[in-house]
């Protein structure tokens, strides 16, 4: 349920103030219900009532979820002949997803801009259409965090002599606040050109305080996790977007245009202190995956890093000799042995700077765009080569694999090769060697239309609007 209140009012010969307040309520449940049958006579299909019987040793599975949420918003908009602008907002939301003591957060948020080129000593500005410089400072929340309204308990299968039996699967931790993201903005929009050519560039700077961390508990606790407040993460970072229209030909319907737009950020982890140990060591020593195979392991929560850094043991490659890979250790020594405590850190899967670059092509009826995506300067785990290469298993050979794990490995002796020797027992494990460059061009998008709106036969068929379209996505890569 929502509703709300809008008030306009312009006075005074130029001033004009727009509020609104409103309020929202919001209620989510859902459940699901399954079991497994088996046996389906042929040409019946799957409809569960043909099944034979349940699968054997298997169980019903049931599962619910709740959560509820409320947020009262009020805005306020002013601006003077549009030259002026000024808008200020509060909020206070409440989410079941945050602890009890801590439902409800207020956020709130100002910002303020100037269209220069509505000076008075801007009217003989012919070369420019706009320029508008603005900035904003607020805050913001993240409800993106486990719910804590889930089933505190999970039932084991069957019986036993005690009758049925359940166990400890969550507990809600009654102080757990919100994400609080505060985020500083400033940026500047130009016109030139008759509106052929624009330009936008914002900064902005992002303090989330506090974060919300799933710390990995011991087995004594009969839990897995806990969610608890600790640390924060800084942001800083630059957006930009041009476009300029080589052809701007209204009258005619001809226009050619080109835009390119991008971002690049650089973030960092503080106020972890030691906090979070306990973290980084369950995922160095998962027992569900051996400690040189867990991919978490490339991550690591560290005071002053990024939560896209890549942490690995370092590599120097595969020793000609005898087909060995050959680490390094933290102090720079040469070894056979694998280590996980020799992980550093090696490489950031955050790129340098992302975006679009496109091009679009309107003669009269016909529209033509192309869009290709860039990424430039970052590094990414190639798990390609470290389980289609490297890491096959007896189970797994006899499925598709890569080919340079028959041609580019290490035979004999004297080889210089990227990888290692065939082993089907022996694992290898995750080191810098499988940390690579992820530069790329995407082929986005790409469409053209056709649009018969404006032919007089589409009228003699009743029609208001006609129009053909073929369009192509991840058309390259």
């Amino acid at each position: 349920m929502n509703t709300g209140v809008s008030y306009a009012l312009a006075f005074l010969n130029g001033h004009n103030l727009t509020a609104n307040v409103r309020a929202e309520i919001e209620s989510t449940s859902s459940n699901s219900k399954s079991f497994v049958a088996t046996g389906f006579p042929k040409g019946v299909g799957a409809i569960p009532s043909f099944a034979y019987s349940y699968l054997e040793d298997s169980t019903p599975g049931y599962s619910e979820d709740i959560s509820r949420g409320g947020s009262f918003l009020g805005a306020l908009n002013y601006n003077y002949k549009y030259r002026y602008l000024l808008d200020a907002s509060i909020s206070s939301d409440g989410s079941t997803a945050f602890g009890r003591n801590q439902k409800f957060q207020t956020f709130w948020s100002v910002g303020a801009g100037w269209n220069i080129n509505k000076e008075a000593f801007a009217e003989d500005w012919d070369w420019m259409q706009e320029l508008k410089l603005r900035g904003s400072y607020g805050s913001n929340g993240n409800q993106n965090v486990n719910s804590l309204t889930s089933n505190v308990y999970s039932y084991y299968p069957g019986s036993d002599i005690f009758g049925s039996a359940a166990y400890l699967s969550g507990y809600a931790n009654p102080n757990l606040r919100w994400q609080v993201v505060k985020k500083t903005s400033v940026g500047i929009d130009l016109m030139f050109l008759q509106n052929r050519l624009l330009l936008n560039v914002d900064y902005y700077y992002t303090k989330t305080n506090p974060l919300v961390v799933d710390i990995e508990q011991k087995p004594s606790s009969g839990l897995p996790s806990y969610s608890v407040n600790l640390g924060h993460l800084n942001t800083n970072g630059v957006e930009f977007s041009i476009s300029y229209y080589a052809i701007r030909d209204l009258k005619r319907h001809i226009m050619l245009n080109f835009r390119l737009n991008g971002n690049t950020y650089k973030s960092k982890y503080g106020g972890f202190g030691e906090g979070l140990n306990n973290l980084n060591e369950a995922y160095k020593n998962d027992s569900s995956v051996s400690a040189s195979q867990n991919i978490n392991s490339l991550v690591q929560y560290q005071d002053g890093e990024s939560p896209t850094a890549l942490f690995a043991v370092r590599s120097l490659g595969i020793d000609p000799a005898t087909g060995k890979e050959v680490f390094l250790t933290k102090n720079g020594t040469p070894t056979f042995t694998y280590n996980a405590d020799d992980r550093v850190k090696i490489a950031d899967s955050n790129p340098k700077i992302k975006g679009v670059f496109g091009v679009s092509f309107t003669y009269k009826q016909i529209t033509a765009s192309v869009n290709l995506r860039y990424n430039l300067g970052s590094y990414a785990f190639n798990n390609a080569l470290f389980s289609k290469v490297e890491n096959i298993s007896s189970d797994n050979i006899v499925y598709n694999q890569d080919k340079r794990a028959l041609y580019d490995r290490w035979q004999q002796p004297g080889d210089i090769a990227n990888f290692r020797g065939i082993s089907l027992t022996t694992s290898t494990p995750i080191s810098s060697r499988f940390i690579q460059k992820d530069n790329y061009l995407r082929g986005e998008s790409a469409r053209i239309s056709w649009d018969f709106s404006r032919d007089k036969w589409i009228k003699r068929l009743y029609l208001e609007d006609f129009k053909f379209n073929v369009s192509l996505t991840d058309f390259f890569d």
